[in-house]
């Protein structure tokens, strides 16, 4: 009976390994998270400008209490940074300053100060207040910075610390966008809509910043945003990085304060990223790339079977063999050599050496040896050396003169010392031969008796 190939269900072809479709989830998923990301940044709370400017705090009759004012008057106030106090006393400075504002207007509007001397006294009064807040909140402590930024700051808020290398040296007082503070006057196509973020720099560090700014910019001092952890607030960050890595972003207008380029963030840079690699493997052909592997794989097979693996398996075990007779012999080497009596004899002569240096006359023989060692150095210090060498070459020289005027003088002079060299030999053979002939003479001459004489030699007695 002729059996039917099942065709695989959904769930079969989905488990299966497909590489376009993994590299198509994947780019949906990194979408769908962007545009969560879009969303949560363009629709949270605080984003939206609905009546009062960025900089300011309240908008009384058209009239402005500015940010700045705010902020100082609270620290006037209340003898604390901004960033200390509490929610508490910033509504009391404010509600304060609005009513003041509110009883300020009234005035002008019934013409208090020009009937009323009280009134004019106060408002000289206030005016005095209002100048003596102003030399307070810019008193030389403090450095305003701003940068700007063409990527998102989500989570960026007014209050942030600003850290440099983890420690904090400011906080972040605005947050606005290029087209409402410098470029309400160009053509929407071409505004560059950057990011301005004001920051304060406090403490003694300020008058440093304000003096050495231009010098750290072209440094590579730049301001990223950076998570305060995993999940944390973002702050603004402040370091030194590759100026020519990190340009200043174009602009074309004059900064209110002093000007501090911005970086890319870390989040920024690792998004542009993977979606430089996701661009990059939409563009590369992965259908190739899979032949290519599979030829790769085929022919290296092919390799692997036409290597001789028995010649190989045994030239290796004999390469093993004979690395193992030659740690063996090495081993047998070892057992045999006396190494005992090469420990015994070298701690005798450790022994003799130790004796040697611990005997006295080693001691004081180099002490003479220093004693000689200084008086040959007195001697050269001296320069009597120099003057002995002197006297000698001057003596060489007299003996060469000397044996060079009288040559043929020392010549007849050898050959007399010759000449007497021999006489004395032949006086010393005659001394060994005959000793009296030094003090008597010669030896007696001999005596030649006839011929018909014959000496008797018997004896006779006395008759």
């Amino acid at each position: 009976m002729e059996q039917r190939t099942r065709k695989p269900d959904f769930w079969t072809r989905m488990a299966e390994v497909h590489p376009r479709r993994s590299l198509a989830l994947f780019a949906c998923g990194t979408a769908l998270g962007l545009g969560i990301a879009a969303y949560g940044l363009f629709t949270a709370a605080g984003t939206r400008i609905v009546g009062v400017p960025a900089e300011d705090v309240a908008l009384i009759n058209g009239r402005h209490i500015l940010r700045s004012d705010f902020i100082a008057q609270t620290q006037v106030e209340t003898a604390l940074p901004y960033d200390q106090t509490t929610k508490e006393q910033r509504l009391k400075v404010l509600g304060e300053m609005i009513d003041e504002e509110l009883m300020v207007q009234r005035g002008l509007e019934v013409d208090l100060a020009a009937s009323d001397p009280d009134v004019r006294a106060a408002e000289v009064a206030g005016v005095q207040l209002e100048i003596d807040a102003d030399v307070l909140a810019q008193q030389p402590s403090d450095e305003q910075l701003e940068t700007y930024f063409n990527d998102s700051v989500t989570g960026l808020d007014i209050g942030v610390p600003v850290k440099a290398r983890g420690v904090q040296v400011g906080q972040v007082t605005m947050v606005d966008f290029s087209s409402t503070l410098y470029e309400q006057d160009v053509p929407v196509g071409k505004r560059r809509g950057y990011i301005v973020v004001r920051a304060t720099i406090v403490g003694p560090r300020a008058h440093v910043w304000r003096k050495e700014l231009d010098a750290y910019v072209q440094r590579g001092l730049r301001v990223r945003t950076q998570l305060a952890g995993i999940t944390g607030q973002q702050y603004l960050a402040v370091d030194f990085v590759d100026p020519k890595t990190y340009p200043p972003l174009p602009f074309d207008w004059k900064p209110k304060y002093d000007y501090v380029p911005s970086a890319p963030s870390f989040t920024s840079e690792i998004i542009t990223s993977v979606q430089n690699l996701i661009s990059n493997l939409d563009k590369a052909d992965i259908e190739h790339l899979g032949r290519n592997l599979n030829a790769l794989v085929v022919n290296v097979n092919k390799k692997l079977d036409q290597l001789p693996v028995a010649e190989l398996s045994a030239d290796a075990a004999g390469v093993i063999r004979d690395a193992r007779a030659t740690i063996n012999h090495v081993d047998r080497v070892i057992a045999q050599a006396p190494i005992d009596q090469m420990v015994r004899n070298l701690a005798l002569a450790a022994a003799r050496v130790d004796a040697l240096l611990a005997d006295p006359a080693l001691g004081q023989t180099i002490g003479n040896a220093g004693v000689i060692t200084g008086r040959l150095r007195k001697i050269a210090e001296s320069g009597d050396i120099d003057r002995i060498a002197k006297n000698l070459d001057f003596t060489m020289q007299r003996a060469d003169a000397l044996i060079g005027d009288n040559q043929y003088d020392i010549r007849g002079v050898i050959q007399d010392l010759r000449v007497t060299a021999a006489n004395l030999r032949t006086l010393s053979e005659t001394a060994k031969h005959y000793p009296p002939g030094l003090l008597v003479g010669g030896p007696p001459q001999k005596i030649e008796l006839p011929n018909d004489v014959k000496p008797n030699n018997s004896k006779k007695g006395p008759k």
